[in-house]
């Protein structure tokens, strides 16, 4: 591609945003083109209120070399995806990713989001140690990804560990041993509903006490803010409006302003999230373990799990509130919410983690979750809370 250093940079409609991704992936598969944009039209049409906006690089020859786009996620959250280049770097400082992503960045700013955040992943070899890349070229294109990210304004955050667990006979049973060797310690599971809001971001916030996942997070965003972002983009997809009419968190199950089909929408989300969580008043109690609809006291642990496919799920988030620490709670929550993607028909359940947090990370590896690729988190805070 013969380019120039006469390179202008613009907002890109949202419509040829495929396009622009096929032409500068260029060097990619097919298939990888085809799961960027797949994955990007999806989330266009399950979430129509969600705000996107694209970004593009031309030369003067009107060649598009650089692509881009960022999303506004409920919670004052921003995702940017990319960017994407097809030429050579000359100058990292006016590269035309960097470009795109500034702009992008500045458009964040004006839409008032808390946090920006980039993710990079690099797949594991599987023929090599862990930890090892597949091939020197993915190597470049990571240091080039980081050196664009960086010279962008981005902070990077941390590195993950992207684990998966194969749902296959062995797994499922290790969970099953596991919570069948502790009904001493069985308690009864309660299920996410609106009208608790106020004790799941309590809960949430004790998790957060001590935390080795990102704990440089703590006070950018707040678990109210956290908890309305896990919540929309859970179960039934639904416009922002539906979040956003609601300041407090002590709030009724559903609004009596709502509509017949706004109050429909609220009942049905929380029929379809699989959001548990632990009575603290049960928590010494010496019961069998089961799962009911109503929760009427403060969490004392409990995880999220999201449907991402078909037959994959996402362990979304997990904790136990600092003042439970020590009782086994996390390993319950997890045979838990394994057993529970099993019975949704769930083929394998991922997650990711920081790669500090040792101790649950060898506590993934005791259910037999392996590492499939490493994340790297890159973040972008307007108010410049970092």
């Amino acid at each position: 591609m013969n380019t120039t250093t006469d390179i202008k940079v613009e907002i890109a409609d949202l419509e040829v945003l495929p396009d622009i991704i096929r032409r500068v992936l260029g060097k990619l598969s097919d298939v990888q083109i085809a799961n960027v944009i797949d994955s990007w039209i999806t989330l266009r049409n399950d979430y129509p209120g969600l705000r996107m906006v694209g970004a593009r690089s031309i030369n003067d020859s009107g060649e598009i070399v650089a692509a881009a786009y960022l999303c506004e996620y409920p919670g004052t959250l921003g995702v940017l995806m990319g960017p994407w280049v097809s030429t050579a770097v000359q100058s990292i400082v006016d590269d035309p990713g960097v470009r795109c992503v500034r702009l992008l960045l500045e458009v964040g700013r004006t839409w008032g989001v808390e946090l920006i955040q980039a993710l990079s992943h690099r797949s594991l070899s599987k023929t090599n140690a862990p930890g090892s890349l597949v091939t020197s070229a993915e190597v470049d294109d990571e240091a080039l990804l980081r050196m664009r990210l960086e010279a962008s304004g981005m902070q990077r955050l941390t590195l993950l560990n992207h684990l998966v667990l194969d749902l296959n006979t062995t797994n499922c049973t290790q969970a099953d041993v596991f919570l069948i060797n502790n009904k001493s310690t069985s308690l009864q599971w309660n299920r996410f509903r609106r009208k608790n809001l106020e004790q799941w971001v309590a809960w949430l916030n004790g998790t957060y006490v001590d935390t080795l996942d990102c704990p440089e997070l703590n006070g950018v965003r707040s678990p109210a803010m956290t908890l309305e972002g896990y919540w929309s983009m859970a179960g039934v997809p639904q416009p922002n409006s539906l979040l956003r009419d609601s300041t407090a968190c002590n709030q009724v199950e559903v609004h009596e302003e709502y509509s017949d089909e706004m109050q429909f929408a609220v009942r049905l989300k929380e029929s379809n999230i699989e959001w548990w969580g632990l009575p603290a008043v049960d928590v010494r109690k010496k019961s069998s373990a089961t799962i009911t609809k109503h929760s009427d006291y403060a969490i004392a642990a409990g995880f999220f799990l999201s449907q991402t496919s078909h037959e994959h799920w996402e362990l979304t988030y997990m904790g136990v509130h600092e003042d439970f620490r020590g009782s086994g709670l996390g390993k319950l929550c997890l045979a838990c919410a394994i057993q529970r993607c099993a019975e949704l028909g769930g083929v394998s359940l991922s997650l990711a983690v920081d790669v500090r947090n040792t101790v649950c990370i060898e506590l993934y590896n005791s259910f037999g979750f392996r590492p499939t690729s490493e994340i790297e988190a890159w973040i972008f805070t307007p108010s410049n809370c970092i």
